[in-house]
């Protein structure tokens, strides 16, 4: 019985530490969580921001050309050309690749006026691609600035792949 209560105090003691050192690592631990929780809420409250700003500014662009093709009898490549790069997409919209139109096509007719008519303007080699093209249809004809891969996409039917045609009926 002497023993047990001379081995019982050090047990104490010892139990009594762990049981404090449990408690103060489950507080700390509770605490990082939500310090960790509160400073993922900011950084998503800054991208949902930053994405809902980027999207402002997009459908500031596409009302920008709208009201340009608005206020304008035929635009032309060159006249489409001067309008995106007075709007310096690089310096004022960064991560805008391009701005473009892409005329919708009821049938055969209208697809042969509008190869003609960017031919005319200028695009020698215009060609509605992927062939064959069903219509109705939506061939981007113009789109500024002409970087290598503008160019590529020129002619490309937005009709031609469901989730685009989505995004164009919308």
């Amino acid at each position: 019985m002497l023993l047990l209560k001379r081995l019982g105090s050090p047990f104490l003691v010892i139990l009594l530490g762990l049981l404090a050192t449990i408690s103060a690592t489950l507080i700390v631990d509770r605490m990082e969580d939500e310090r960790r929780a509160d400073r993922f809420g900011a950084l998503a409250d800054a991208v949902s921001g930053s994405i809902a700003d980027q999207l402002k500014e997009h459908r500031l662009l596409l009302r920008g050309v709208a009201a340009f093709f608005q206020a304008s009898e035929n635009v032309g490549r060159r006249e489409f050309g001067d309008y995106v790069n007075r709007l310096r997409l690089p310096e004022n919209h960064p991560g805008t690749l391009g701005i473009g139109f892409s005329l919708r096509v009821a049938n055969a007719a209208e697809l042969k006026a509008a190869i003609e008519r960017a031919r005319a303007d200028g695009n020698k080699a215009f060609q509605p691609w992927p062939k064959p093209l069903a219509f109705p249809a939506s061939t981007i004809v113009l789109l500024e600035p002409l970087s290598p891969a503008n160019r590529r996409a020129l002619g490309f039917n937005m009709y031609g792949e469901p989730v685009r045609r989505e995004a164009m009926r919308k």
